[in-house]
């Protein structure tokens, strides 16, 4: 983290911190998980595989409920509980996304 230039100052680095929360809730973040979430070449091929019919936040969040929901084998309580939403709204969220809650579950 030292190494890193931190072009965005203290809001960079929070918004890092916040991401890593997100995507490795309940785990110990290591050099390898910031080491990601820094790469700008993994950034740069996410944002290449979005289409144009879904913003980057959307698909971004779509994903985020996607990994918890295979965290969770589909627990939507648990879920929405990781994700800090309420349950109605991750389930408002599962029909935006058009996401199939049984493929999660075992």
């Amino acid at each position: 983290m030292k190494k890193h230039p931190w072009p965005g100052n203290i809001r960079e680095l929070k918004n890092l911190v916040s991401r890593a929360a997100a995507l490795y809730p309940r785990i110990h973040i290591t050099e390898n998980h910031v080491e990601k979430l820094l790469d700008k070449t993994l950034l740069e091929k996410s944002e290449e595989r979005v289409s144009n019919d879904m913003p980057v936040i959307k698909e971004i969040e779509k994903q985020m409920i996607i990994k918890r929901l295979q965290a969770n084998k589909g627990n939507q309580r648990r879920t929405a509980q990781d994700l800090g939403m309420p349950k109605s709204t991750l389930h408002d969220r599962l029909k935006y996304y058009d996401i199939d809650i049984t493929s999660f579950k075992v």
